[in-house]
């Protein structure tokens, strides 16, 4: 994510499936530089505001996102949403 041209390292997304399983990324348990601790972790989370106009944000993203005991983990590709701005 950036803000101002400066990177945040720690964009989080958080993703269920049909199931109700519930996955998170690792971005809070990395460093400045984007590196976890935990082998075969990655936080690759990237949140891109692409269109903001006075009636909505519109963000895409993508990540590698992890059940909380890291046993599972599913990529994430394409993903996009809407938010409406209330003024």
């Amino acid at each position: 994510m950036e803000t101002n041209g400066a990177q945040l390292p720690q964009a989080e997304l958080f993703w269920y499936d049909s199931t109700g399983v519930g996955y998170l990324t690792a971005g809070t348990m990395s460093d400045a530089n984007g590196h976890v601790s935990l082998s075969g972790v990655v936080a690759d989370a990237k949140v891109t505001i692409t269109d903001l106009t006075a009636t909505y944000v519109k963000v895409t993203f993508s990540g590698t996102v992890y059940r909380p005991d890291f046993a599972v983990s599913r990529v994430i590709t394409n993903g996009e949403f809407y938010l409406k701005r209330n003024n």
